[in-house]
């Protein structure tokens, strides 16, 4: 067929022709091929195949007499198939009244009389993607008002989000268009890390307690300017106290404590809530929204270790700290900005195939005047700060991108940690897919790691996420198993295909770390999970582990994280050695 330069994947739209006369189509494609991606179908029935898999249709535009099926009939049919599609309907002047009583049922957008003109069929066409293009606009418009609307608060709690949170204090500093409270003041309320809420009802537990200590914080704070989920173990109020000193805030936030901290009855299960509450004025010389939030973190992490009642009130003169961390903050900005940041890896060890498994990607900071920053400290630091999605999609693409450049087509799985708030944003299966496409790695070569941390968000809406991440080809291995809040009941539902077992329990071997990796190992086999077993770093721990029914393996024993040149170095050398009882690969 000539004259049908656009391809569906170059083209905007598509259009679908529709007519019993071979000469027609013939037309209808020269007339139309160079605007738009073209589809003949030479029946009402053949059509209707075609639509069900033919992709950015547009239009359709057919013929009304026709043997079989005539137009006004398949368009009828092809509602159910496309609803959205605009109809051109050509016909004789004998059938103009069946066709304006088409039009008059909604069925045809417009209806052109035989023969018409070309620029007339190109008129309609365009008008036709016009109307279309407009009403997807509108539907955008809408979907997003709603979006907007509804991450504007925590679906478990109620309250407002921590985007929401932010734009609050954002204004409240900026003395925007928001009726500011005089003397304001941010209360965040943090939930430990709970032994009864992680070896009792996990998940569910965990969800019960975070409704019931957002309704106490309603119940004391009535008048509160804002209450916030500020994070998935935190709440935050902000509260009008024009005249408060810090005694003052001090003897609030011990009043707030009491009212929180209450046993909590789960269904006859008394759990004991420990929270600790962290205070910090809204005028504290704290120009940046996300610092103060961090700092009013900081003063609730210093609450406990001070044992003050639970509660601490930030001091911007004596807080060393605080400053340190707003340094380190402004430092991290500069460093995803100039690309400071770089990949270490470590191997990972399949001891039944003595073989390599994988290797994990490890995001590593150098400060210029700190030197060595634990992710531990930096990557929570680019949660609060909002560089996580950007760097992550860094870490997925230039990981992917790395190990397919030294190793070439046959490299092994590269394993990418990805957390709760990159994993929920919009463009997170994009920046998967772009990052096999650009590097060249097929999809059975990555793996996603996620901690058991991001199924307390929102279990429903993680685990579709990564059906779908499964669903590229791709792994998901679920990290730290057992150190967070492992819940069995709704263990088989997670869409992963590995468990790693934290290294905790192999460095506390002798301390009840020995029946926690059986019992994980013991799990991961029943529910069809391979299993990794982390923080390798002796030979009889090695042994020991193995006699367990371990296959895969990693930690210092078998390789340290190292550098990229490194790991090609490292790689040449497992290739032609015999390694902790490995036989060269």
């Amino acid at each position: 067929m000539v004259g049908r330069p656009q391809t569906i994947s170059t083209a905007a739209h598509a259009v679908l022709c529709v007519d019993d006369e071979p000469q027609l189509l013939e037309a209808l494609a020269l007339t139309l091929g160079h605007r738009y991606y073209v589809e003949l179908a030479a029946s009402g029935q053949a059509a209707l195949e075609k639509l069900r898999s033919l992709p950015k249709l547009t239009v359709i535009v057919s013929d009304m007499r026709m043997p079989k099926m005539n137009g006004a009939q398949l368009f009828s049919e092809s509602l159910r198939i496309a609803p959205d599609a605009r109809r051109i309907l050509l016909t004789g002047h004998a059938d103009i009244e069946s066709a304006i009583t088409a039009v008059n049922e909604g069925r045809i957008f417009r209806y052109l009389t035989k023969p018409c003109a070309t620029s007339d069929l190109v008129d309609a066409v365009e008008a036709a993607i016009a109307d279309y293009e407009a009403e997807m606009r509108d539907r955008s418009a809408i979907r997003r008002a709603v979006e907007r609307e509804i991450e504007g608060y925590d679906r478990l709690t109620g309250l407002s989000s921590r985007q929401r949170l932010i734009d609050r204090l954002c204004a409240l500093r900026s003395g925007g268009p928001v009726e500011e409270p005089v003397g304001a003041s941010l209360f965040l309320v943090e939930l430990a890390d709970s032994v009864e809420l992680r070896e009792g009802s996990g998940a569910l537990a965990f969800d019960r307690v975070m409704r019931i200590l957002a309704q106490r914080l309603e119940s004391h704070f009535k008048d509160a300017h804002l209450l916030a989920r500020s994070g998935s173990h935190s709440l935050a109020a902000i509260i009008a106290t024009p005249t408060q000193t810090a005694a003052d805030l001090e003897l609030l936030g011990i009043r707030l404590h009491d009212a929180l901290a209450s046993p909590a009855d789960l269904d006859g299960v008394i759990l004991n809530l420990d929270v600790t509450i962290g205070v910090v004025r809204v005028c504290d010389g704290i120009e940046d929204a996300r610092d103060l939030l961090l700092q009013a973190e900081y003063a609730a992490r210093a609450a406990r270790r001070t044992a003050n009642h639970g509660v601490c009130v930030h001091s911007p003169e004596s807080n060393a700290e605080a400053e340190y961390r707003r340094e380190l903050s402004r430092s991290l900005r500069l460093a995803v900005a100039h690309g400071d940041l770089t990949l270490h890896f470590q191997p990972i060890m399949d001891l039944a195939g003595n073989c390599l498994h994988s290797v994990e990607a490890l995001a590593r900071w150098e400060h210029p005047q700190h030197g060595f920053i634990s992710p531990a400290t930096f990557i929570p630091l680019m949660e609060q700060i909002g560089l996580i999605v950007q760097f992550g999609e860094w870490v997925l693409t230039t990981a992917c991108r790395q190990m397919r450049g030294i190793v070439g087509p046959a490299c092994p799985r590269i394993s990418v940690n990805v957390s709760i708030t990159q994993l929920l944003h919009a463009n997170f299966l994009h920046s998967v897919y772009s990052a096999l496409e650009e590097s060249g790695l097929a999809p059975d070569q990555l793996e996603i790691e996620v901690t058991e941390s991001l199924f307390v968000e929102d279990i429903d809406r993680v685990c579709k996420i990564l059906e779908d991440v499964r669903a590229l080809g791709v792994h998901v291995a679920l990290d730290d198993f057992g150190a967070g809040y492992s819940s069995l009941h709704y263990l088989n539902r997670l869409p992963v295909d590995i468990v790693k077992i934290d290294g905790v329990f192999a460095r506390d071997f002798d301390k009840g770390g020995e029946a926690i990796i059986e019992a994980a190992l013991s799990i991961a086999r029943k529910l069809g999970f391979d299993a990794i077993v982390e923080g390798i770093e002796s030979e009889p721990m090695l042994t020991r582990v193995r006699e367990l029914g371990a296959t895969k393996v990693q930690g210092f024993l078998m390789a340290r994280p190292m550098a990229l040149a490194d790991l090609t170095s490292w790689l040449l050398e497992f290739g032609s050695a015999t390694r902790f009882g490995l036989p060269a690969a």
